[in-house]
């Protein structure tokens, strides 16, 4: 009954890519697409080094799933590495690992995630899975989150923060990773893991590559998605980000209706 923080993750418009797959090129090109998020969030089997990633998920507290396209990531507090770090770097190294691995899958491959995140029991035993946190997060994913992003609910916050007190290397990192996330359905507060604020903090000196890709990617799914509404609402986060966070970056603004 131990409290897993726990993500449910798919691909944005898999259901789709599996339809237009008519031949071998295009059925490899989706297997490899599941690989490539797989990989990203540490799935030991999607890694060059299984082994040695089974052993660092552990060490970490880390368990992860593979749902067809979805991934399922439960992180769990009680691991060998909280004892070194506390709980306000474990819980927030754990957070900011998620979004990495979210832009790592959009800078890197051109893929873009909707997902979400709950708290709660979790079990995983003889391929059987039983978990009030999973169910919360698939809950958050498929009925609130309309856009690609990784959504939690006031309830998950307030737990994140209640369990990430004490002594930390990133003040205030549980208002900072966390952005409100407006939607026509779900009443109470609702919030998304700001993932190009990530970026922007890992690029350091210099924001503007990231940046210039996120922009790029963006376009593309304008131009070239049925979910252009999705896409319009990911260029207005991408232009908001750098109002608010990074206004030297102006240059890689997306100007909407020119795509």
């Amino acid at each position: 009954m131990q409290e897993h923080l726990v993500g449910f993750i798919d691909i944005l418009g898999f259901g789709s890519q599996v339809m237009a797959a008519k031949d071998k090129v295009k059925f490899q090109k989706v297997y490899e697409t599941v690989k490539l998020v797989q990989a990203a969030f540490d799935k030991p089997s999607a890694t060059e080094h299984p082994e040695m990633q089974e052993a660092t998920n552990t060490h970490w507290g880390v368990k992860v799933l593979a749902l067809s396209d979805s991934v399922v990531v439960a992180i769990n507090p009680n691991c060998p590495v909280l004892p070194h770090m506390g709980p306000s770097d474990f819980l927030g190294d754990s957070i900011y690992g998620l979004a990495q691995s979210q832009y790592d899958c959009i800078l890197g491959h051109g893929i873009f995630l909707r997902g979400g995140l709950g708290v709660g029991p979790f079990l995983f035993d003889n391929d059987i899975l039983v978990s009030p946190a999973q169910v919360e997060a698939y809950y958050v994913e498929s009925k609130y989150a309309e856009m690609p992003v990784i959504a939690l609910c006031q309830k998950t916050v307030d737990w994140i923060k209640a369990h990430s007190q004490g002594p930390t290397g990133v003040p205030k990192w549980q208002d900072k990773y966390f952005r409100p996330l407006q939607t026509k359905t779900y009443r109470e507060s609702l919030y998304f893991l700001d993932y190009l604020r990530v970026v922007i903090d890992d690029a350091e000196d210099d924001p503007f590559s990231p940046l210039s890709t996120h922009k790029s990617r963006i376009e593309a799914g304008l131009s070239g998605s049925k979910s252009k509404d999705k896409y319009e609402w990911l260029a207005k986060y991408h232009n908001d980000t750098i109002d608010t966070i990074c206004p030297a970056a102006k240059s890689e603004k997306i100007i909407l209706g020119k795509t």
